[in-house]
């Protein structure tokens, strides 16, 4: 068992380093997919990925809610929510984005998002939930 977690972290470790440079850019992570599903068992693997469905459609609605009030913070802190459960789920693009929205709106005071900005994330969701339900309908291969 220490040897298979050793592995795992490796793998995870090597994964997570390639989507930092850019290397496994894509909407779908599906590596690191491949090793959730071969550690959780494909039921545990699914209820995973509806998890993290469900979270981003959540979100998306919180996120518009505090774009149109210009609630700042609470956007903010949506960003972030989202943005952990996307990492955790391997939606590398999103999560490279909600990270980089994030750093600015913590270090730029000024900063606060545009309709384009919103726009952009609204593109992204979409291609990231469509990715996610076509993961749970065809599997990984």
């Amino acid at each position: 068992m220490v040897a298979e977690k050793s592995n795992f972290i490796a793998r995870v470790s090597r994964v997570s380093r390639a989507s930092r440079v850019g290397i496994t850019m894509t909407v779908i992570n599906f590596e690191i997919l491949g090793v959730f599903q071969e550690l959780m068992g494909l039921e545990e693997f699914k209820d995973f990925l509806h998890m993290a469905q469900q979270e981003l459609s959540r979100s998306r609605g919180r996120m518009s809610a505090h774009f149109a009030a210009e609630e700042w913070d609470s956007f903010r802190m949506a960003v972030h929510r989202l943005k952990g459960a996307l990492g955790t789920a391997g939606c590398d693009t999103l999560f490279t984005f909600l990270d980089q929205l994030e750093y600015r709106m913590l270090l730029e005071p000024l900063f606060v998002p545009t309709h384009e900005t919103m726009s952009e994330f609204d593109s992204l969701a979409e291609r990231t939930s469509q990715g996610l339900a076509r993961v749970l309908d065809d599997g990984l291969g």
